[in-house]
């Protein structure tokens, strides 16, 4: 009943009592189409300690038997943060190294991994002439 506090148990077996529950449960990535593929070494296609396929800086997966496969945006265990912004840049790299190797040519556009941060615009209310199209955040702080 709304209102009422919540028992939760713990993996541990004790108990907290809440007045509200947030259900938070994580990324459980979901890598099982991979398991008819054979790995050329251990742990060479998933990393065990988090679930999500090794990539290459090209993207393409750690496994050099696969090399015309490739992982994006939060499957991929590259290093970048689980994100939006993140996932558009990989996309762009793996673009570009498909169309290298239709090319036939080796794919060697690599992602670069930033620090994850969060990005805003403090006070701005209009946009300088080098920003002219796109639309500022705002956000107005009072003290």
């Amino acid at each position: 009943m709304p209102g009422d506090p919540f028992t939760i148990s713990l993996q541990n077996g004790s108990t907290l009592t809440a007045d509200a529950v947030i259900m938070a449960t994580g990324q459980t990535p979901n890598t099982q189409f991979l398991s008819a593929l054979s790995a050329s070494w251990q742990d060479s296609l998933i990393n065990q300690k988090n679930g999500f396929i090794r990539v290459r800086p090209t993207l393409q997966f750690q496994d050099t038997a696969y090399p015309h496969l490739f992982a994006v945006g939060d499957i991929a265990d590259s290093g970048a943060h689980k994100a939006a912004r993140p996932g558009a840049a990989q996309a762009q790299v793996v673009a570009k190294n498909i169309l290298a190797l239709v090319e036939e040519r080796e794919p060697v556009e690599k992602i670069e991994v930033s620090p994850p941060g969060i990005h805003l615009t403090l006070g701005l209310v209009s946009c300088p002439p080098s920003l002219s199209g796109r639309k500022p955040s705002i956000v107005r702080i009072s003290c």
